[in-house]
């Protein structure tokens, strides 16, 4: 709700009423979408998150004194065209501290072409 609130305090000029009103119906809609995404995905999500989001037991290590910063994880999407059309990125399994970037790509051959470092002239360079 204080989502909404900040959303609707933050026009500062005067607009009509019926923007307000359109501007909280989208809100409502896309958090309902991301509600039944989340149920619809959640065998999947379940997975993500002990992935990204691992077991304070299993992360504390023996010596407390040092402080380790968690791993910085690049996420690719690799999706049929339907789940394409969907927010992917807005999943809580993808809003991860350790998540530094989520990208989506149409294929794994394309994400193949992408990362593929080529030797040219002594160099290697990404391509």
């Amino acid at each position: 709700m204080s989502e909404i609130n900040t959303l609707y305090n933050s026009y500062t000029t005067p607009k009509p009423v019926g923007l307000y009103i359109s501007n909280l119906h989208v809100i409502f809609r896309f958090k309902d979408l991301l509600q039944y995404m989340e149920a619809y995905l959640r065998p999947i999500t379940q997975q993500l998150d002990s992935i990204f989001r691992p077991s304070s037991a299993s992360t504390t290590s023996k010596n407390k004194n040092v402080d380790k910063e968690p791993p910085q994880e690049y996420v690719v999407l690799l999706c049929d065209p339907d789940l394409m059309q969907l927010p992917l990125e807005a999943l809580n399994s993808l809003q991860s501290e350790s998540i530094v970037s989520v990208s989506r790509e149409i294929s794994l051959q394309m994400l193949y072409h992408k990362i593929q470092v080529k030797y040219l002239g002594g160099i290697f360079m990404t391509v």
